[in-house]
């Protein structure tokens, strides 16, 4: 019984697709492969994309978002308070800094220059 139907896989791999690959002439490998690396192509930039478009999510938004469902899960009972408290300081730690950063690209380090910024702005 398995070596009838290990015959008649084989028999359907030779005339199947991959049989008649197998086969092919140098042309139809070429096509194959063409195929295969525009697809591949299609692939990697559909991934690249997306990948660019998720870059422009505010991760402040996303801390928020976890937050809220930490506390969700914790009023149904999936989080102990001691749980809760920990993942809730993470992430509250996490959008301090969050926000230190995106001061800090605000306002300069260099109090003179703050000073000269303010000039040029008033002329």
């Amino acid at each position: 019984m398995v070596v009838t139907s290990l015959t008649a896989l084989v028999a359907r791999i030779e005339t199947g697709f991959l049989g008649r690959l197998l086969e092919g002439s140098p042309a139809e490998w070429a096509g194959f492969l063409g195929s295969v690396a525009a697809l591949s192509g299609l692939i990697w930039m559909a991934a690249k994309i997306t990948a660019r478009l998720r870059d422009g999510d505010d991760p402040a938004e996303t801390h928020r978002q976890m937050l809220t469902q930490i506390t969700d899960l914790h009023r149904e009972g999936g989080l102990s308070a001691e749980e809760y408290r920990s993942i809730k300081g993470e992430i509250v730690d996490q959008l301090d800094t969050l926000k230190r950063r995106e001061v800090e690209a605000v306002q300069p380090d260099d109090p003179s220059q703050a000073e000269i910024d303010h000039d040029s702005k008033e002329e």
